[in-house]
């Protein structure tokens, strides 16, 4: 009998998008996918065909996690990672063995790409922060950034402790070789993305041109302070700002100069957040919607920034690499024709069986089983916890189409067309929400 892959959509209350953005849990699939394998002869030349079970015992290794967050077993990898610059896990939020393997995988990627940037499903505002706490090490700066998302399933215990193994890694580093984070989802929260705005004005001379404008920040701050329901005002004085940037651009670019990019971005999102709200009703588009901004976000920042390859740990929907269940995500609008990453992505995406998440009331824990039955059939393999399996390979292997389980419509590409990696995780418990 078919399992039919579940899969649960990033919940978000404060930090409300981010796949994770999405942090807010509405129990919806973020991709609802699973995998069939094809009885019919595939036909090569001078290649014999392996079985599936043939060739799962050869593309596939237990990995090794441990307090030393070693990399054992993730050698499965490194022929795979020439000539890539984006490299993605894909997770399902709320479960503590994400965090170990976010470690892990952020010290291996920098070993063998020595990636620049850790893209985050984070808005912009919050990883300013966050990069102001890697470069001083004040927990102060990490407290308030978890403050602010405390009921999301971003805002746990592991979560908290992951930043702080992040800031010890980096800081090991050589100091022109450090690790830049790098957030390109939309503004859901107000008073960080205000606090951001109000920081990236210190110490600036603002003409008079475009004072009314800018005080604006300082009357949202104000407002957004005095209640909540102030937020549709606050968005009213986005839009005037942003207005006023179209208009007077270069005086703008004269008072912030290089800053000018993250003050825009930032304004940009808190209305680009509110815009993608509206359509939280209908599911492909309101995913299409919040991806595509996403990835706009993204190209901006990627045409300014100096040159690296990136990696990030994403909710699952956001890093698969082609148009699933009519939507186009993240990963999807990295890989196409109009994209410089088309063909330079990696997607690795974590399968759970056994394994518990935390609840949408941040007070428990709820079971998670999400498996291609393909994957799920062959757990035994080996008894380790972790298990990673290799969809593609030079050897024939019988097709392994997809299907979208919820419409029952087999899709024509092959699974490695979506990803090209599934990490098997066993027995993992909830995270523990941060009080």
């Amino acid at each position: 009998m078919k399992l039919y892959v579940r899969c649960i959509v990033l919940i978000v209350l404060v930090l409300s998008f981010t796949g994770c953005s999405t942090k807010d849990n509405e129990g919806v699939s973020e991709f609802t996918i699973e995998s069939e394998t094809s009885n019919s002869e595939v036909k090569t030349d001078n290649v014999e065909e392996m079985s599936i079970d043939e060739y799962f015992k050869v593309n596939s290794f237990p990995v090794t996690v441990d307090d030393e967050y070693t990399t054992e077993g993730l050698e499965i990898l490194e022929d795979d990672l020439n000539n890539l610059d984006i490299f993605f896990t894909g997770e399902f939020h709320g479960t503590q063995a994400n965090y170990q393997l976010k470690t892990t995988f952020i010290k291996f990627f920098k070993e063998k790409t020595n990636f620049k940037y850790l893209l985050c499903e984070l808005p912009y505002s919050s990883t300013y922060y966050l990069n102001k706490y890697l470069k001083t090490g004040d927990e102060g700066i990490l407290d308030q950034v978890s403050a602010l998302g405390k009921h999301s399933l971003f805002s746990s215990e592991e979560d908290y402790s992951q930043w702080k193994e992040f800031y010890e890694f980096n800081e090991s580093l050589k100091e022109n070789e450090r690790i830049i984070a790098i957030g390109v989802d939309l503004e859901h929260d107000q008073h960080i993305a205000l606090s951001c705005l109000d920081n990236l004005l210190s110490e600036k001379e603002v003409p008079i041109e475009i004072q009314d404008s800018i005080l604006l920040v300082d009357k949202s701050i104000e407002l957004i302070n005095k209640s909540f329901q102030n937020q549709f005002k606050v968005i009213e004085n986005c839009e005037i700002i942003l207005n006023d940037i179209q208009f007077n651009r270069e005086i703008y670019e004269n008072c912030l100069q290089d800053d000018l990019i993250y003050f825009e971005l930032v304004i940009k999102n808190l209305v680009n957040y509110k815009e993608a709200s509206k359509l939280k009703n209908n599911y492909v588009e309101f995913h299409n919607t919040r991806d595509k901004m996403i990835y706009e976000n993204f190209v901006a920042l990627d045409n300014f920034l100096s040159k690296g390859k990136y990696f990030g740990q994403w909710g699952a929907g956001h890093v698969l690499q082609e148009k699933n269940n009519d939507i186009t995500c993240f990963a999807s609008h990295l890989n196409s024709k109009n994209s410089k990453y088309e063909d330079k992505i990696l997607s690795i995406v974590f399968n759970y069986i056994d394994c518990e998440v935390m609840a949408s009331t941040y007070t428990g824990a709820s079971d998670l089983e999400v498996a291609f039955h393909i994957i799920e059939e062959r757990q035994d393999i080996y008894d380790e916890k972790f298990i990673i399996y290799k969809l593609y390979d030079d050897i024939k292997r019988p097709e392994i189409t997809m299907l979208v389980s919820d419409a029952h419509e087999q899709l024509e590409s092959d699974i490695s067309n979506y990803f090209q990696y599934v990490l098997l995780i066993k027995d993992s418990k909830a995270t523990v929400p941060l009080m």
